[in-house]
């Protein structure tokens, strides 16, 4: 949401559409994650985005993709 916000009109927002995620090795309670996201894809109303996470130690522990739409606010909390 923070990638694209500069970029929206004011009436607009995001939600979320579909989760790809893929687990690749633990991290144990306490480490830190760093998590990366590019914007790989915009078309027509629907964002196409990268994902990945990185422990302390320089292990990738997990990848995906992510897609978001989006909406006007008021239209849709009308419900239309």
């Amino acid at each position: 949401m923070l990638l694209v916000a500069p970029y929206l009109d004011e009436d607009e927002q995001t939600v979320g559409i579909h989760v790809d995620v893929r687990h690749m090795a633990p991290t144990e309670i306490g480490q830190s994650v760093t998590v990366t996201s590019e914007l790989l894809e915009v078309k027509d109303n629907k964002l196409r985005f990268a994902l990945s996470a990185v422990n302390d130690q320089g292990v990738k522990i997990g990848e995906g993709r992510h897609r978001r739409a989006v909406i006007n606010q008021k239209k849709f909390a009308g419900g239309a």
